[in-house]
């Protein structure tokens, strides 16, 4: 199994606040990647970016299985978005955001 760090935008919402948030991932690809978060109910929807890590850091420990909001991703000091080319890309017409 592998880790995805996996992104999530809405390109609809107005430009700094389009960064939705963050979550690591164990699964074999990608697919199963984005069908982990939607079941553990981490997916807000979205364009979904993936990106795989070779492992998981123990600073980034507290990502895995829990989508962690935008202000927490910057607040953190990280960008939104990694520096490594996207493997794989989900857009948002297949994945609605869901209002709350």
């Amino acid at each position: 199994m592998k880790y995805f760090y996996m992104s999530f935008c809405d390109v609809n919402r107005p430009t700094g606040q389009k960064f939705l948030g963050a979550t690591v991932v164990q699964a074999e690809d990608e697919k199963s990647a984005f069908e982990r978060a939607t079941e553990l109910g981490i997916n807000p929807g979205g364009e979904v970016a993936f990106y795989p890590l070779k492992s998981l850091p123990s600073e980034g420990q507290h990502y895995l299985n829990t989508l962690i909001p935008r202000e927490q991703v910057l607040a953190e000091g990280s960008t939104r978005e990694p520096p490594r080319h996207v493997e794989t890309f989900v857009c948002q017409e297949h994945n609605p955001v869901v209002r709350q």
